[in-house]
């Protein structure tokens, strides 16, 4: 794991190493750690997505909602009890223990620094702390409500991630697939740049394009800074993004080039004539040429990683797998569980040759 990145995509690859980590991972630790992470990781996404449910459902019942009064939930009311939790702890302090043990094997090593710099350690410890402090919260039925909810949708996507990166370890298609996203995502900095840039630009010009028309004097701007037409009778107004701020504006632009357009907003005969030609260009700018540049950039770079790195992506992801599992079995308390249990190699016991 020390070789430069450039020696050690070709190490990986070499049939000689590839045999030796097939041997290791093979074996009964590393099998039963594969197996025990895969459990647990089922145990806790099935019950979190479950128990998370039910304790919106007690923090949002129909009552409260109905009466708009949701922070009057009583807390013993929003709370879930303790045995709906206790895979979520169980499970948490599993994954607990695997990483304070792999750290400290590190640790003694004197590679600490190869667990510090591996963005999947963060991951575990992120997962692990997530999982902890949600659990707490459900348990004690404190927090805001709305946040709660709101962060809680955001934490099963990390759960979910989490899988996502266990599965890479373990089959080769979802390491090209995990590595090719990454990959993509990485080339794809500058262009995203660009794209918001150019998403800025048209939103102010057609705000501009837009302003003290007939077409926006109907009304004054909404609470959610957008501005809307003259009500008919019985019809709700429907939305004028160009007549608001900055925010609506750029939404309308954004969903513009995801394919949701209303070409008579520039037909209007409030509006100026001008409106339809820069809808055009806007069109043919960034609909037909930012789009096909954005498939093109994420069809070579995962082509990249597809045909030209898949075998360095998963055999990488398996080297670094087997060394955590060496560091652990050969950590520094494996002379003391020996012990123990009474077991002792020949080589610990100098006098058992004798």
């Amino acid at each position: 794991q020390s070789l430069p990145e450039w020696l050690g995509d070709r190490a990986v690859v070499h049939s000689a190493v590839q045999n030796l980590l097939n041997d290791k991972i093979s074996q009964r630790f590393p099998t039963a750690i594969i197996l025990l992470d895969l459990y647990f990781l089922i145990i806790v996404i099935v019950t979190y997505s479950i128990v998370v449910l039910k304790s919106i459902q007690n923090r949002f019942p129909e009552a409260y909602v109905i009466a708009d009064n949701v922070t009057g939930v009583p807390e013993d009311e929003r709370a879930v009890p303790y045995e709906s939790l206790l895979p979520l702890y169980i499970g948490a302090m599993y994954f607990l223990v695997r990483e304070v043990v792999q750290m400290l094997s590190l640790l003694s090593l004197g590679l600490f620094q190869t667990w510090l710099y591996d963005p999947t350690n963060w991951l575990d410890v992120v997962f692990i702390l997530v999982v902890v402090i949600f659990s707490v919260l459900m348990q004690t039925g404190k927090g805001d409500s709305q946040l709660f909810r709101t962060f809680s949708s955001l934490s099963l996507l990390l759960l979910w991630i989490n899988f996502l990166f266990f599965l890479k370890s373990m089959f080769i298609d979802f390491a090209v697939f995990v590595g090719g996203v990454l990959y993509v995502v990485q080339r794809l900095v500058a262009f995203l740049m660009a794209l918001i840039v150019i998403l800025v630009a048209f939103a102010q010009m057609f705000i501009t394009l837009f302003q003290q028309t007939e077409y926006c004097k109907c009304g004054g701007e909404g609470d959610d800074g957008s501005n809307t037409l003259c009500e008919g009778p019985g019809d709700p107004p429907p939305p004028r993004p160009f007549c608001g701020n900055m925010w609506p504006s750029f939404l309308k632009v954004y969903t513009m080039l995801l394919g949701e357009v209303d070409e008579s907003l520039f037909l209007d005969k409030d509006v100026s004539s001008f409106a339809i030609v820069l809808f055009i260009f806007f069109m043919f700018l960034v609909v037909i040429l930012l789009a096909n540049v954005l498939i093109a950039i994420v069809t070579d770079s995962y082509g990249v990683i597809k045909n030209e790195r898949a075998a360095i992506v998963f055999w990488s992801n398996r080297l670094d797998f087997v060394a955590e599992m060496d560091a652990i079995a050969a950590g520094p308390w494996k002379k003391k569980v020996k012990d123990v249990f009474g077991v002792n190699n020949a080589d610990d016991d100098p006098g058992a040759s004798r």
